[in-house]
């Protein structure tokens, strides 16, 4: 997806962006790293899963304005079990050509709040083959109080079948990204629809709808 035509921010500096989901930050389906390499943006990058978020920091260790924070976001403060593929069961380790995008093991980019969205991803994934974390959920609003942010640019998630439940949550009439984009791949039409539905309320249009993801902008200031 060719993000740089749906809005002019992409050419501009100054810009500020929250990534929900940011898994290593150098996957190859993760169309903000070039802009952050880039454009020296200031951002939040959010990653739930301690051994990611590791790689995480150490990808973007050189670029400066950037902030991490390793928990998840749901719509509200809670302790949560978060599920995710157990790479070191004998199913993987008899299958070593099953990596994601940054070569590293295919399963951590299924990770989620939600136990379902991880078994359905493989038949050969049984109950053995996934384990869960505790992780320490916050809100959006949360990230914004805490970093003190007085607007968000851009917004981007892929949280794995989460995403409308942050969107849903998010108080618009405090602060209303100029730009959303997110993973509606494993929604319900259901769901889906009363997403849309509830950002159209607040001034936003459906811009582009892919096969996995929406980008949403604000129409009104």
């Amino acid at each position: 997806m060719d993000v740089s035509q749906f809005s002019s921010l992409w050419k501009e500096s100054g810009i500020i962006f929250i990534q929900i989901g940011a898994n290593e930050g150098v996957m190859s389906n993760d169309f903000l790293h070039p802009f952050i390499l880039e454009k020296k943006w200031k951002g939040i990058l959010i990653e739930p899963v301690p051994s990611i978020f590791k790689k995480l920091q150490k990808n973007y260790a050189h670029i400066p304005n950037l902030h991490f924070e390793n928990v998840a976001i749901s719509d509200r403060k809670k302790q949560a079990e978060f599920f995710v593929v157990d790479s070191e069961t004998e199913f993987f380790k008899n299958n070593p050509g099953l990596v994601n995008q940054a070569g590293g093991p295919w399963g951590d980019q299924k990770g989620s709040l939600d136990r379902d969205h991880v078994v359905k991803h493989s038949s050969a994934i049984s109950d053995v083959q996934y384990k869960s974390i505790s992780v320490q959920c916050l809100t959006f609003q949360d990230i914004i109080e805490k970093y003190q942010l007085p607007k968000v640019d851009l917004l981007q998630m892929d949280t794995e079948g989460h995403d409308d439940v942050i969107l849903l949550s998010i108080d618009y009439a405090k602060i209303a990204p100029r730009l959303i984009i997110f993973e509606h791949e494993h929604l319900s039409f259901e769901r889906y629809f009363a997403c849309i539905t509830h950002l159209q309320s607040f001034g936003y249009e459906v811009a582009y709808t892919g096969v996995y993801d929406t980008v949403i902008m604000r129409t009104i200031a």
